[in-house]
């Protein structure tokens, strides 16, 4: 491709910008499980474990461990044009050796070494805006032509302790290397485990900060999608036995409302629950809020696993639907599909 069929590609991909329909503010809730197995590592402790409080004694779940999962799957399920990852521990390799980052930004803009030389900071911004999900939905920092260039994204997660108490379990790994004949090469050691948690992951959407970052409406849904199907896609050792549970999406009518208590809505009855079918939610704390907050609430959107239990008041229900007849409200309350 020359230089001028690079700028004509180039301005027509990033467009004049007034169609923009940027990332509305939200309010998110998102409950996911993890049995036997390591969500979130603790890397100072020197060993191979979760990540415990130390004062409560729950599993922590971390804003960056949540956004590296999210960006996984971008990357290895759902990457497209629009939707490649910025951020990452290492990019693609090729005979051997690490592609340097320029040379990645060259391959996914499709341009010339010189091209990307010579282009103007804006211009590049820009088209990093536009290619790059992880920067639009969470912001990045990286350097532009020896300058540092810092944007926080409009989406952001709170650290999360778990709402139940789980047990460590501590299990001892042997490995063996293949060697000379005759000889052997192994290791021993341990690692640990959690055997149940379930996790309220609570995120908050800025519509004022979209805008810096070029995150539009249509990253929305992709955003979900990576949450509720990311959670159960890692396939390793320590991760791949976690599920998600309930996702529930608050819109203001209001970009500017931020509405308060939202992640402790909803709690566990039995604090000491060893598995999914023993949790039953008490949403006294999200009825309270749809409450006092329904008419300021343009919509709430939910999805949700078929064998989720609800109590409030003495009943049990299994779906969020049916807290309809508990408030009166004319908010719009939509199952997401995903």
């Amino acid at each position: 491709m020359s230089e001028s069929e690079d700028k004509n590609a180039i301005g027509s991909e990033i467009g004049n910008g007034n169609s923009i329909e940027y990332l509305n503010s939200r309010q998110i809730l998102f409950l996911f499980d993890a049995r036997d197995c390591n969500p979130n590592g603790e890397r100072e402790t020197g060993f191979q474990g979760p990540r415990i409080d130390s004062h409560s004694r729950r599993a922590i779940i971390t804003d960056v461990s949540f956004k590296y999962m999210i960006r996984r799957h971008f990357l290895n399920k759902d990457k497209t044009q629009k939707n490649n990852i910025l951020m990452r521990q290492s990019f693609k390799y090729k005979n051997g050796k690490e592609i340097p980052i320029k040379q990645n930004l060259m391959d996914i803009f499709d341009v010339s070494k010189k091209r990307l030389k010579n282009m103007s900071r804006k211009e590049l911004i820009k088209l990093i805006e536009t290619r790059f999900i992880d920067h639009r939905l969470f912001g990045s920092m990286f350097y532009v032509h020896r300058d540092l260039h810092a944007t926080t994204g409009p989406v952001q997660f709170q650290n999360t302790l778990s709402l139940n108490i789980p047990r460590i379990i501590r299990i001892p790994i042997t490995s063996t290397l293949a060697s000379e004949a005759g000889k052997g090469a192994g290791s021993m050691g341990r690692y640990s485990i959690i055997d149940y948690a379930i996790f309220p992951v609570y995120g908050i959407i800025k519509k004022s900060l979209s805008k810096y970052s070029g995150a539009q409406e249509e990253d929305y849904p992709n955003l979900l999608n990576a949450m509720w199907n990311g959670i159960k896609s890692h396939n390793t050792r320590t991760k791949f036995q976690q599920l998600p549970r309930l996702l529930l999406s608050i819109c203001p009518k209001d970009p500017r409302l931020q509405i308060p208590n939202i992640k402790n809505s909803i709690k566990l009855l039995d604090n000491n629950s060893s598995n999914f079918k023993e949790c039953c939610f008490e949403i006294g704390g999200l009825i309270e809020i749809i409450q006092k907050y329904g008419d300021e609430i343009f919509k709430i959107g939910y999805k949700e696993d078929k064998e989720i239990t609800y109590y409030y008041e003495g009943e049990e229900f299994s779906s969020i639907k049916n807290t309809k007849k508990f408030v009166k409200s004319s908010l719009e309350l939509y199952q997401i599909n995903l």
